[in-house]
């Protein structure tokens, strides 16, 4: 919040700065300058909007830091906005120029900005379909892990440590069609916690374990 505040006040200094010379320099006004001003007015309100989507509350740190090219975007554009209506301060032009150059430099800052925005959610998207499925290795190593600890034979602690290290060392990443047999691995261990013959059950689970490493290096 802190930061924001910075942000604004910093914002309207400039504001401030950028208006007071362009009021103060003995120059006629005139109406393409009236018009390029009040889209530079509009530019520097929509910095705020903008730093609002690219630096949300809440989000990870990562996030944020996919939301820094909308700012920059935004940045770029109140910029040449602001050039803009510095030129049309000290040029005889006619309205409708003003207008269209104003329009533009809106017009493409805005589909930058949305394609930029776009492209953030795909990343995050593709992000959250990664870790998906790459956390099917880490809950049964775990479910592993934690059987080890709780067995008291010797024995059938050695081979679930081995288990557990085999399936630390599988292909981390999933894919719909392995999920028959990685429905059929997870109903294995399940099986393990209650079995009277645990070492039967690790082979089983350890056969399926690489029939789903086999056929995940052919899906890729």
């Amino acid at each position: 919040m802190k930061n924001k505040t910075r942000g604004i006040i910093i914002l309207l200094i400039v504001f401030a700065v950028i208006s007071t010379v362009l009021f103060v320099i003995p120059f006629a006004f005139n109406s393409a300058f009236w018009i390029s001003y009040a889209f530079t007015v509009i530019a520097f309100a929509a910095q705020i909007i903008i730093w609002n989507i690219g630096f949300k509350s809440g989000e990870s740190l990562k996030s944020k830091f996919l939301g820094i090219p909308i700012v920059h975007i935004g940045t770029i554009y109140l910029m040449i906005q602001a050039i803009s209506c510095i030129i049309f301060r000290f040029s005889l032009v006619q309205n409708w120029i003003s207008i269209i150059v104003s329009v533009l430099i809106l017009g493409v800052s805005c589909i930058l900005m949305i394609s930029s925005q776009v492209a953030r959610k795909e990343v995050n998207r593709v992000e959250e379909k990664v870790k998906a499925k790459v956390d099917f290795i880490r809950s049964i190593q775990c479910d592993v892990e934690l059987l080890s600890n709780s067995e008291t034979n010797t024995e059938t602690k050695q081979e679930l440590n081995e288990l557990a290290e085999k399936i630390r060392f599988s292909d981390p990443m999933s894919n719909e069609q392995l999920k028959p047999i990685e429905d059929k691995i997870v109903e294995r261990i399940i099986e393990l916690k209650s079995s009277s013959s645990k070492t039967a059950v690790i082979g089983e689970i350890e056969a399926l374990l690489a029939e789903r490493n086999s056929k995940a290096k052919i899906l890729k």
